[in-house]
């Protein structure tokens, strides 16, 4: 084995006893004087070594005489222990999740270290995994060359760079520091929605949303969710979107930072409503739970279907024929005050009628008869009207009525022809 002598230099003496009576080149002499037989004189000398090494004692005496010899060597090893911290974290994580911080403490010194210990509070924003701001590790003792590490789990409040100093301590003011770097990141979702504003009863409404992500994180398990009233239905969803309860649900496998998928959806409305559609966007690391509103008016109309027919035709003169009048509503809203009125030819004269309001006969040879208004005709229903005349001529003669109601603009007319003969 190597021999590591230390040079002089290295070497500084402290309060030898006695003291010395010269020193040169740190050769130090004492004068003891006179030795009487059989007594003795002790000299002690504390040295404090600035490194390690071997430290070689040599000492001699000499007497008045003039005789001087070597009366012994001695050698003291010098030793030190050496205390070194790492601290290894990833170089970013996500906020909301928990990372791992390791920390190694070694001894790569001659000697052993006492009560190896590491205590820090983190800065704002940071928290164990418990949810405490200090860390507090008892390392134990090191024995040289020996190793030991400890992880401890950190969780962020507060997205940003961090940069932490780490200082672990042993008994004999013995340090050694790290300093570790590390961001925290956060996913950010943005939905926005498009709808329009109006629809009628059996129109599809097309809905499209858009899921942004403008944080700086991927946003993992996305769940999307298209909010529907009662009395409407999925028709048509993309990226295997799915009803429930009145909802339109997509599963998105992750949004990426600057990302923005699109999702649409078809929905048929069953009356006249507002729809009004609530468009959400959850992940389990990002707490914006955006969410946006759509509302579209879904209104309806009345349309009528007219059928006027003859019962009998021809009619010889004298006899009667009846026309019949089915009205049917056809629209998805409720025709409102129904009005029916039918004009007689020359030809004809006015008998009797019947149907869904009763008729009041009036104007020039009471040609006209004007029946009361029916106050409402529901969505695909029908009501019948019947007027019976006489034949009072031959002739090709023409029969009119004109319907009319409060949700049509203009009236609806027909007309019905019939031969009367002698």
């Amino acid at each position: 084995m190597a021999d590591n002598t230390l040079a002089r230099s290295s070497i500084q003496i402290q309060n030898p006893t006695p003291p010395v009576s010269s020193e040169n080149n740190q050769r130090y002499a004492w004068n003891l004087k006179t030795l009487h037989p059989g007594a003795s004189k002790n000299i002690q000398i504390k040295a404090k070594a600035r490194e390690t090494g071997t430290v070689r004692l040599s000492s001699a005496t000499t007497l008045t005489f003039g005789l001087s010899e070597p009366v012994g060597e001695a050698s003291v090893k010098v030793i030190q222990p050496r205390l070194d911290l790492n601290v290894d974290i990833p170089e970013k994580f996500v906020m909301g999740s928990s990372v791992p911080v390791t920390f190694s403490f070694s001894n790569q010194g001659s000697a052993s270290l006492k009560n190896v210990q590491l205590v820090h509070t983190l800065p704002k924003g940071l928290l164990t995994a418990q949810g405490k701001s200090t860390i507090n590790i008892d390392a134990g003792d090191l024995a040289p060359k020996e190793s030991t590490s400890s992880e401890i789990r950190l969780q962020a409040e507060k997205k940003g760079k961090y940069e932490i100093s780490f200082t672990a301590a042993a008994e004999g003011n013995f340090q050694a520091k790290d300093t570790i770097q590390t961001r925290v990141t956060k996913p950010h979702l943005q939905i926005s929605g498009d709808a329009p504003d109006k629809r009628y009863v059996g129109d599809i409404i097309p809905y499209k949303l858009s899921v942004k992500n403008t944080g700086d994180a991927p946003a993992r398990d996305v769940n999307v969710k298209l909010e529907l009233p009662e009395r409407t239905s999925l028709v048509q969803a993309n990226q295997d979107g799915e009803s429930k309860n009145n909802n339109v649900l997509w599963k998105l496998d992750s949004v990426h930072p600057g990302q923005t998928k699109t999702l649409t959806a078809r929905v048929l409305p069953e009356k006249i409503m507002t729809v009004r559609a609530v468009g959400t966007a959850r992940a389990p690391l990002d707490d914006s739970n955006p969410r946006t509103v759509m509302n579209t008016d879904v209104g309806g109309v009345s349309a009528l279907l007219c059928n006027l027919k003859d019962v009998k035709d021809p009619v010889p003169v004298g006899n009667t024929t009846t026309y019949e009048l089915r009205v049917t509503n056809q629209g998805t809203v409720p025709a409102t005050m129904l009005r029916v009125t039918a004009t007689l030819d020359d030809g004809m004269e006015f008998v009797t009628s019947s149907g869904a309001t009763k008729s009041t006969v009036k104007g020039k040879d009471n040609r006209i008869v004007q029946f009361e208004k029916l106050p409402s005709l529901e969505s695909k229903n029908t009501a019948t009207w019947r007027i019976e005349v006489k034949a009072k001529e031959e002739g090709d003669v023409r029969f009119k009525i004109e319907v009319d109601n409060e949700q049509i603009g203009s009236p609806v007319q027909q007309v019905e022809g019939t031969t009367f003969y002698e």
